[in-house]
């Protein structure tokens, strides 16, 4: 279930990047886009280390992945960017 929901979370962090990517090529702002693929890159190191069986990078990098992510909600619901 772990693996399933490691997939699910990386193809969403991918397909994230076209709405983010539309949204700054249509006059928006470009950071949602820097931070979808911040988030992309780090899910696709995250997937890996987790196959690996490395938890001392596993673990925190969750936890940051998901501290990344509240702060891109937080930062798109607040400025308006969702518009």
């Amino acid at each position: 279930m772990h693996e399933l929901g490691a997939n699910i979370v990386s193809t969403v962090a991918l397909v994230q990047l076209v709405p983010a990517a539309l949204y700054w090529w249509r006059g928006g702002v470009q950071w949602p886009f820097w931070a979808s693929l911040l988030l992309a890159g780090g899910e696709t190191a995250q997937y890996f280390a987790g196959q690996a069986g490395a938890l001392d990078l596993h673990i925190p990098l969750g936890v940051a992945l998901v501290a990344i992510a509240l702060g891109t909600l937080f930062g798109i619901w607040r400025t308006g960017a969702r518009r």
